[in-house]
Parts: C-alpha cells; sequence; structure tokens
C-alpha cells in the first residue's frame, strides 16, 4: 500500500487568465494553498485578486497582512490592516480581528526599533582590539 502525499493540484492562475473565479472561497483557498508552499509572490496576487472581485473579506486582508508582516514590510501590513478595517463590516468580530493584527504589528515594530536602539549602542564597544589601536594612536 501506497502511503505517500498526494501531489497538489495545479491551481489555474486567474490573474494570467483573467478569469473571474465562481467564489471568494476560491480565491481564499488558493491563496491559502500558495502561502502554505511557500509562494508568497503568488498567494499576494491571489489575495489582491480575491480582493478585487470581493473587497469586503476580513480574511483576504488579514492574511495578506500577515504575509507583509513575514516579509518585514511593515508599512503595507500596517495599510492593508487599516484598509480592511475601514472597508470590511463593523461587526465586533471582524473589529476584534484587525485591531489584534495592529497590535501584533505595532509589538513587533516596537521590538525591532529596541532591538536597532539598542545594537547601536553596543556596538562600539565590541570592535575588534586592532580598530581600537588605531583609533588610539
Amino acid at each position: 500500500m501506497d502511503f505517500r502525499q498526494p501531489e497538489p493540484i495545479p491551481i489555474q492562475h486567474s490573474w494570467k487568465h483573467d478569469l473571474k473565479l465562481s467564489s471568494s472561497d476560491h480565491y481564499l483557498q488558493a491563496a491559502s494553498q500558495y502561502q502554505r508552499l511557500g509562494d508568497n509572490v503568488s498567494a499576494i496576487k491571489a489575495y489582491r485578486e480575491a480582493l478585487l472581485y470581493y473587497p469586503k473579506l476580513p480574511e483576504a486582508y488579514v492574511n495578506l497582512g500577515n504575509i507583509y508582516e513575514k516579509l518585514q514590510h511593515w508599512h503595507k501590513a500596517r495599510l492593508t490592516y487599516q484598509q480592511g478595517r475601514s472597508i470590511c463590516s463593523r461587526s465586533s468580530e471582524n473589529q476584534l480581528l484587525f485591531n489584534q493584527a495592529l497590535a501584533r504589528l505595532n509589538a513587533q515594530l516596537k521590538e525591532n526599533k529596541n532591538k536597532q536602539t539598542l545594537g547601536h549602542l553596543i556596538y562600539p564597544f565590541f570592535q575588534p582590539e586592532t580598530k581600537l589601536k588605531k583609533s588610539v594612536n
């Protein structure tokens, strides 16, 4: 008996064929599969295409923002979350989803800023001795 994983079914690149998929679920599934495979470029294209046809999909905004965060495109992530929060329904569930994403992003930015500041403060004290001798002479 063969227990190998089945090969993934190829996804049609709708943005190349200019075909509108039949539902938002198809876009989300395609984008999610690309994301799982680590193909962030195709996942971004699929989420953006989903939002082109279905602009009120909170999952698409959050997942797209998550990819931007992973790629450390902080500004794009923030804009995506904020756009989703303003366009999607005002349900408490959606607002919580976007507020959590923005809070996580802000925490990540603060952590990165602290690391950079700490690095600038510590670096001069850890120079190799040869450089220190040259600078003293």
